[in-house]
């Protein structure tokens, strides 16, 4: 699961939000310092989490996301496993 550390790292090296921080009592997606609003899976510490509207997802359930290729399946934000 997500911890309550915010990664600042992006954010120090190019003057702009990039990618997951913790604010408030959510997770947010930023790229290029702007909310992104894709549908997509994010890389945090090693899990994929399903970003929907510029947030994680914790209440998405079970869904199926498209990402490259492939389709995932998630369930509660969380990529767990690969779909033929």
């Amino acid at each position: 699961a997500l911890t309550n550390t915010t990664k600042i790292m992006a954010a120090e090296q190019t003057g702009d939000k990039n990618g997951l921080y913790h604010e408030g009592n959510s997770w947010n997606y930023y790229t290029h310092g702007k909310i992104n609003t894709d549908r997509t899976l994010v890389k945090y510490n090693g899990t994929w989490w399903y970003v929907h509207n510029g947030k994680v997802d914790f209440n998405s359930g079970e869904l199926l996301v498209p990402y490259g290729n492939q389709v995932w399946y998630v369930n509660n934000g969380r990529m767990t496993e690969y779909q033929d």
